[in-house]
């Protein structure tokens, strides 16, 4: 299991993106009008890190100054879970990542689906402006909140998680209410970073056992020697090489993301199964 602690000094929150989308998924089934899908053809919002999803006055407002506008947005960063907040909150104590600025989680409007973090922020002040989106200045000059209405996300976000944590941890239950404490704090860094309940992923910026594990398989599988490919816990740009490599060779998605099809393929073709000793 890849715990969210052994991520903090990767500098992607991106690498969270699947417990970040349980939280999310379940706020969609239960209330399915609080927020919208980014889906327009002048909105750009593409990254593991991105959460593509705003409260739906919010987005509707967007699609209003984007039209207005007629030339693409793009987006570096809207939804954010508190999970991930949580993340850029300790880069930014620790003094990693170049994050310069980073509230609390729940704190952030981004926590809530009510902010954007933008390219081009001068040229679309005014388009934004009109439509209830405010630039708050220039000591985070990529950010708007919107200011047109909306309901605190943040808070329901911990609370989803809370729940997802006792029911997948019955012997270490806490209490459902919805505050970020030093409690959900370190069961949030104990959490699985792909999901509760679902297989683990590895990508890029890991250091782990599993990942040696994964070198080892494929210095095997690919015939690589130890210069070519060295068993040092890191995955890195030589492991991704590796791993895209043996996705192309064997038919899988090439997205250099080791999920459970590429760890048994691995295990197909090299006749070892892929545990940690």
């Amino acid at each position: 299991m890849v715990e969210l602690s052994r991520l903090i000094t990767g500098c992607d929150t991106g690498q969270i993106q699947g417990l970040s989308l349980q939280v999310l998924e379940k706020i969609i089934v239960d209330r399915p009008e609080t927020l919208s899908r980014i889906e327009h053809e002048l909105i750009v919002c593409e990254g593991a890190q991105n959460n593509p999803y705003l409260q739906t006055q919010a987005y509707k407002a967007l699609v209003r100054a984007v039209e207005d506008r007629r030339i693409k947005l793009h987006i570096n960063s809207c939804l954010r879970t508190p999970m991930q907040q949580y993340m850029l909150r300790r880069q930014f104590e620790i003094g990693i990542c170049g994050i310069q600025a980073a509230a609390p989680p729940p704190l952030s409007n981004h926590n809530s689906a009510l902010a954007i973090d933008i390219q081009d922020t001068v040229g679309w002040r005014p388009f934004l402006e009109r439509q209830s989106w405010i630039w708050i200045g220039a000591f985070d000059e990529m950010h708007y909140d919107f200011k047109g209405g909306g309901e605190d996300l943040g808070r329901l976000q911990v609370r989803v998680f809370q729940e997802l944590w006792n029911e997948f941890n019955p012997q270490e239950r806490i209490e459902v209410d919805g505050d970020w404490g030093s409690i959900t704090a370190a069961k949030v860094l104990k959490s699985p970073a792909q999901g509760f309940g679902k297989p683990p992923v590895l990508s890029k910026g890991l250091f782990m056992d599993e990942v040696g594990k994964l070198q080892a398989l494929l210095r095997k599988a690919l015939n690589l020697t130890p210069d070519q490919l060295a068993v040092d816990m890191h995955f890195g740009s030589a492991t991704l090489k590796a791993v895209i490599q043996f996705q192309k060779a064997n038919g899988l998605e090439a997205d250099g993301k080791v999920g459970p099809e590429t760890i048994a393929k691995l295990e197909e073709k090299t006749g070892e199964k892929f545990v940690v000793s």
